[in-house]
């Protein structure tokens, strides 16, 4: 799944960077249903083969907390590098990460 983030960049003190992305209710949908097919396929629910239990109950027992955890890890392991290597950044070390907003069905 292809992802196009809006990408800000904002040159900081002591050659740091500030990068603001956001990315589409549309697209981290998209990246939500993949996380929950993921993480349906290797989850035991109770009367289902592994990757055969439906979404719903998938989420009902997995919680919705923990897959939008895995979902903006998937999103920032989906987004970074490209936004490194298309703005030519070269990074030292890693990337402090803050959330300022993650609402479902809003960018």
């Amino acid at each position: 799944m292809s992802v196009k983030p809006s990408v800000k960049i904002q040159k900081l003190a002591k050659s740091q960077i500030e990068i603001e992305v956001e990315i589409s209710g549309e697209d981290m949908a998209g990246l939500r249903d993949l996380t929950l097919k993921e993480m349906a396929a290797v989850a035991a629910i109770k009367g289902f083969r592994p990757g055969k239990a439906p979404k719903d109950l998938v989420e009902k027992e997995i919680g919705g907390e923990k897959i939008d955890q895995e979902t903006i890890q998937l999103a920032l392991e989906k987004t970074y590098p490209q936004i490194i290597i298309d703005n030519e950044i070269e990074a030292i070390g890693r990337p402090e990460i803050t959330i300022m907003k993650f609402a479902a069905g809003n960018p």
